[in-house]
């Protein structure tokens, strides 16, 4: 008499998506929807030929599906180095979109991308990518999401790890509730907060236009 219940719950578990391996040990306090650390030159052609002189364009971009956007169905997000992230729709057509990084250096590199449920209200892309050469480069984790125009909201950009002749610096980006708190990789941590207005997190303690708060 009591495995029908028993059954109901073991059923529903299997509903459950199955949580993604994360790729990016600096981003914590965030459930993992998908992950990638490959990327594929099969990107390049779905975003479009990047700066021809830029290394990280050479390799690819990298390609997830998951549901982030308001939209029905599953969304495509492609993430290029130079050409910047793009959202499509189940059927194809553009969402939003955002800039890429520019090109600095011979380490430049796109080096994950996750899609992740945080304390904020809608799934993050969350991208990582370094920049520079080889004497210095860092590695800049860039937060965005599908807003309500076709430009995605960058909620965060930060320095995440920086290598130089002293050695490699680490920070990490931590959601909490209602925020992040951020630890850069030389300069010490700090508390952000959503600013609805702005459509990104800004330093606690300051309004995103950089006035202080009273």
């Amino acid at each position: 008499m009591r495995a029908g219940p028993l059954l109901v719950v073991a059923l529903a578990a299997c509903d459950q998506p199955t949580p993604a391996t994360p790729v990016l040990s600096m981003l914590h306090g965030v459930e993992v929807v998908a992950a990638s650390d490959r990327p594929s030159t099969a990107v390049t052609d779905r975003v479009g030929a990047g700066d021809p002189d830029c290394a990280a364009d050479a390799y690819g971009g990298i390609e997830l599906a998951a549901d982030v956007a308001p939209d029905p169905g599953i969304e495509t997000v492609l993430a290029s180095y130079s050409r910047g992230v793009i959202v499509l729709g189940a059927d194809g057509h553009r969402i939003a979109s955002t800039p890429g990084f520019g090109c600095t250096g011979t380490r430049d590199e796109l080096a994950a991308v996750e899609i992740v449920r945080t304390s904020f209200d809608a799934p993050v892309i969350a991208v990582a990518a370094t920049s520079g050469g080889r004497r210095e480069s860092s590695t800049w984790l860039a937060l965005v999401a599908v807003g309500s125009t076709t430009h995605l909201d960058r909620l965060f950009v930060g320095e995440v790890e920086r290598r130089d002749e002293t050695g490699t610096h680490p920070g990490e980006v931590r959601f909490v509730p209602g925020g992040l708190v951020y630890r850069h990789p030389t300069d010490g941590v700090t508390l952000w907060r959503y600013d609805a207005a702005a459509r990104r997190y800004v330093p606690r303690g300051a309004r995103a236009n950089g006035y202080s708060e009273q």
